[in-house]
Order: structure tokens, then sequence, then C-alpha cells
């Protein structure tokens, strides 16, 4: 069977894993945070499992739909923490935001200069530790 599903989505630019649209319980879930918390990961400093984010999707939330437990994971920087929680947690302030200014990473997101010279080599090997401790644990 199917352990659960992990969508990757801003996983190239900041220092801070994040697990999101994870608003319940599961067993699938532990062996995740289990995982993270293997590779001397701290919940709510190193990464943070987050509920429902109401502004932005991801693929994971067509097999949430259909009863898997589904998340999407992401990595950002922690300096920008507190704008970034605006930015997903809040429509509106969302949508007033894009108009003026994001904070990284989703300045480049899906624009000019979402390009590969943006990418940070740290985050890219932190996403894929992370993913392949969560593959382990799941096995």
């Amino acid at each position: 069977g199917i352990a659960g599903v992990i969508s990757l989505e801003l996983c190239g630019i900041g220092d801070t894993l994040a697990l999101w649209d994870a608003s319940a319980p599961t067993p699938f879930l532990d062996r995740v945070t289990g995982a993270l918390d293997g590779l001397g990961l701290r919940r709510d400093a190193t990464y943070h499992v987050v509920g429902r984010v109401p502004v932005f999707g991801s693929d994971h939330r067509a097999f949430a739909a259909a009863g898997l437990p589904a998340y999407g994971l992401s990595i950002v920087p922690a300096r920008h923490a507190d704008a970034l929680r605006r930015l997903v947690l809040s429509p509106v302030r969302s949508t007033l935001m894009t108009l003026v200014r994001r904070p990284p990473p989703f300045d480049t997101y899906h624009t000019r200069g979402d390009a590969g010279s943006t990418l940070e080599a740290r985050a890219l090997e932190a996403v894929l530790g992370a993913l392949e401790a969560i593959v382990a644990a799941a096995a």
C-alpha cells in the first residue's frame, strides 16, 4: 500500500523545512517527523509542521482528497518566516502582497527571476536528505 504522499514545492531557497497541509495526526506524519528528527532537525526550529495553507495548493491535495495522508514539503529562509506566514496563511494579504513585494522564495517564484542561478545548493541538499530519510522511514 501507499504510506503517504509528499509533494515538493519551493525546494531551492532557504534553510528551514516546512511540511504543510498537515492538519491531523497520522501514522505517516509520525514517520515523516520521526525521519526529520532522526536527521537531527528540531521541530519548530529547523523544520515546521503547518496545518492547511489556504492560499497555495499542490499536487498532494488530490491524494488527500482520495483519503491518503498527503503533505507539501518546502524549504524556506528562516529570516523571512514571519513574512512568509503572513503571505501563505492570509488570502487577502497574499493578494495584496503579490502587487507589492513577496518575501523569498516567492519573490522569484514563477517570474522571470525563477532560474537555476537562484537555487541554493545547501537548500537542495537539505531537501534531498529529508526525502531520503522520509522514504527510508516509510518503507
